[in-house]
């Protein structure tokens, strides 16, 4: 796994447009096949428009771990990348315009 790639910041909440248009610009220029990309349930994810893009360029669409080798890949992942999520906003919005 090389870790998290086209990571993009909203000020708001995500909604189905968004999403897509972050699929589009911002994701689809770097994903490669044989990619997976692992989302979680929210249905602004699961447009089928979405997983047409994905799927096209070869890569795979995965939803929530499902078996508990994949949930401790995910785990085991996320440990040893940091947790994105529990970032200071301040550090966020930094990493964001390319500040360390």
């Amino acid at each position: 796994m090389s870790g998290m790639v086209a990571p993009m910041v909203l000020d708001g909440p995500i909604n189905g447009d968004w999403f897509e248009a972050y699929v589009a610009q911002v994701l689809m220029p770097v994903l490669q096949p044989g990619d997976v990309v692992i989302m979680d349930n929210l249905s602004s994810y699961k447009r089928a428009s979405v997983r047409e893009q994905i799927e096209a360029v070869g890569a795979r669409l995965r939803f929530p771990p499902v078996t508990p080798e994949e949930r401790r890949a995910v785990t085991d992942h996320s440990a040893a990348q940091g947790n994105p999520w529990r970032v200071p906003a301040r550090a966020a919005a930094q990493r964001q315009h390319g500040r360390p």
